[in-house]
């Protein structure tokens, strides 16, 4: 797949022109008037209209990914991450042949976690189940939206592959007490800790 291509294809309106600097100066300066501060005001009003065009454009590029509103740290990095290792910043990439660059550890595990909770939960195959991802996004926080389709379904498919292939080769012990754990249990404690149901569960404990 054209990386570049695809981008531009799907890439948001609102993002495909330049920051609207001159715009939000002018904004500002009429705002300002001609109070006896007013370059005061037009800097108070500059950075506020700054603050509020980069929050909103931030949170397109968070949507463009899938992805809501970070609300910590960790979803920060989580979508920098995303950001970066999207448009192919070296220091991003995982330099693992074949797999598709934007692919992290943390991915591979909701997507493994996803498939198998679907798999478990409707007895299903592998793919049938990736399939089911594909085609009810919002059931997984949109982690899937941009694979809808058969040509990128069978995509996502192979991205599993490599995500079942690094969940076995990694020994897996149980989170509390350290003990190994058999493939089943293993399975079952990746579905409680990654898969969108978890995280959604995780979200609504907090709030």
């Amino acid at each position: 797949m054209n990386m570049k291509r695809s981008r531009k294809r799907s890439w948001p309106p609102e993002l495909k022109g330049p920051f609207p600097v001159q715009e939000l100066e002018d904004q500002a300066t009429e705002a300002a008037g001609d109070a006896g501060n007013a370059e005061q005001l037009y800097t108070q009003y500059l950075r506020k209209l700054r603050e509020a065009e980069t929050k909103r454009r931030v949170a397109l590029i968070a949507r463009f990914f899938g992805k809501p509103w970070p609300q910590s740290e960790d979803e920060w990095l989580e979508l920098i991450l995303l950001i970066c290792a999207g448009f192919e910043a070296p220091g991003f990439q995982s330099g693992l042949p074949g797999a598709p660059k934007k692919w992290g550890s943390l991915q591979n595990a909701r997507l493994f976690a996803d498939v198998m909770s679907i798999a478990t939960k409707r007895k299903l195959k592998a793919y049938p189940a990736v399939q089911y991802l594909t085609e009810n996004p919002e059931e997984f926080l949109n982690r899937y939206s941009e694979y809808e389709g058969k040509t990128k379904t069978k995509t996502l498919y192979d991205q599993f592959l490599r995500a079942k292939k690094r969940f076995d080769r990694i020994e897996h012990t149980d989170r509390r007490y350290g003990q190994r754990l058999s493939r089943k249990a293993a399975i079952k404690q990746e579905i409680d800790f990654y898969s969108a149901q978890a995280d959604r569960k995780h979200k609504h404990q907090i709030t």
